[in-house]
């Protein structure tokens, strides 16, 4: 059917599929597309639905536009091409940052939250206390604190929209659809909270297992069709929360790092290799691979399901240093598709569908493609010489240089210490 057959609402739901810089592309070169797109209110919702400002009537469908442009600009990397806005609030180092409804929120070591927001980039400190934890959960950020406390928040009013108290410390939390899991262990005894955002249900199990020590936490947790998985040391604890039924594996070898779930499968990242499972954990594959625990995210790269991970090593060829390298791994083989060879050592990676970007101890970025791993340029993070720095900066006591990194779709962030540098490639 011609596009310009199609209604408003029909036309609405299709778009809402896409992301912003794919319908800014195709409303650039399909005149179809184009036209029947003309409809004001029709861009207008889509504007609405994503993002939080007002437009002067007309310039509605002009906002994709200039978000396909800004991707543009990345890819390219000219220095004309962007700003790089210096952010300062923090009192200690950053230990975390996530992306938001394209604000940034980071966490410093002595629990204090900030929500960056375009274009100001004014600090807005959270109202909550002892934060431990940052997540994002249906566009709003989740924290988790000290004391035991979940908490919601919609950022765009800095409204608290649910809290609930679960008195676990030590905990990890990850979501499936409409439910949030939390895992804790307390005494030896593990406990799971699921709860589901919709219709405050919430459901709760204990396990005790006396091989585990008192203190010990989970390393990591993952759920997929009402099945929670938590790694603790090496065994695995299967809980589904609506059948209310627990069952435990033990894995011969190191301990776990890492669980994701991905295309019915659980990808294990253990300190020496990557493990493939079923649903009902049973073992498919095993690769060895030198693993530095740092992982991030699953993407597509050149048509196959990736994950990237980093590693360091000693490398004579690069006059004996230590170096840095990250790999590409395929999740249904576990083979390595390709292989980025960094020239110093590597603090942070992060990893999205468009991008990759790695932070280095030499205050670099470095901005690789995610469909074929080309480097594309690298951002600068300025000098840290401690004469020159402003008297509030405080170093992260053991990453020198750029200690984390992120990307959204016009913004590139990297964390020196406790100060934030935005790299804006929307010049408007």
């Amino acid at each position: 059917m011609p596009l310009i057959k199609i209604s408003a609402n029909v036309l609405s739901v299709i778009l809402s599929f896409l992301d912003a810089k794919e319908i800014g592309r195709l409303s650039l070169v399909n005149k179809l597309f184009n036209k029947a797109g003309g409809m004001n209110h029709v861009w207008k919702g889509l504007c609405m639905k994503r993002w939080l400002f007002t437009r002067l009537e007309g310039t509605w469908k002009q906002s994709f536009v200039r978000k396909f442009l800004t991707g543009e600009r990345m890819l390219r990397g000219n220095a004309k091409d962007y700003k790089m806005v210096p952010c300062r609030g923090h009192t200690s180092h950053i230990i975390d940052l996530l992306c938001v409804k394209e604000k940034f929120v980071s966490l410093s070591v002595n629990g204090e939250v900030f929500v960056w927001a375009y274009p100001e980039y004014i600090p807005i400190r959270l109202d909550s206390m002892y934060i431990g934890k940052l997540n994002v959960f249906q566009d709003k950020l989740m924290v988790t604190t000290s004391d035991g406390i979940l908490q919601l928040w919609e950022l765009d009013y800095m409204n608290l929209e649910f809290s609930h108290q679960f008195r676990l410390e030590e905990t990890r939390i990850c979501t499936w659809d409409n439910w949030i899991c939390i895992v804790g262990v307390t005494f030896g005894v593990i406990t799971g909270i699921a709860i589901n955002i919709i219709t405050k249900k919430i459901c709760e199990a204990n396990y005790t297992q006396r091989a585990f020590p008192e203190h010990i936490t989970s390393q990591s947790i993952t759920a997929n069709n009402s099945t929670l998985y938590c790694g603790f040391a090496n065994s695995v604890i299967l809980w589904n929360w609506k059948n209310d039924t627990i069952q435990s594996f033990s894995l011969i070898g190191n301990s776990i790092c890492n669980l994701h779930t991905i295309n019915n499968k659980i990808i294990c990242f253990r300190q020496n290799c990557i493990e493939t499972y079923t649903l009902s954990f049973e073992k498919l594959k095993s690769k060895i691979v030198t693993l530095n625990q740092n992982l991030s995210g699953i993407h597509d790269f050149n048509g196959i399901k990736v994950v990237a991970y980093f590693v360091q090593e000693y490398d004579y060829r690069f006059g004996g240093n230590n170096t840095g390298r990250v790999e590409l791994a395929d999740l249904n083989t576990l083979d390595v598709v390709a292989t980025i060879q960094m020239k110093s050592v590597i603090n942070s990676l992060f990893f999205n569908a468009y991008h990759f970007i790695v932070g280095t101890v030499n205050n670099s970025i470095h901005v690789h493609e995610t469909k074929d791993g080309v480097e594309k340029y690298v951002l600068l993070g300025g000098s840290m010489n401690p004469k020159t720095m402003p008297k509030s900066f405080v170093p992260h006591p053991t990453l020198s240089g750029c200690s984390k990194v992120l990307i959204d779709n016009e913004r590139i962030v990297g964390v020196f210490g406790n100060l934030i540098r935005i790299y804006h490639f929307d010049l408007d």
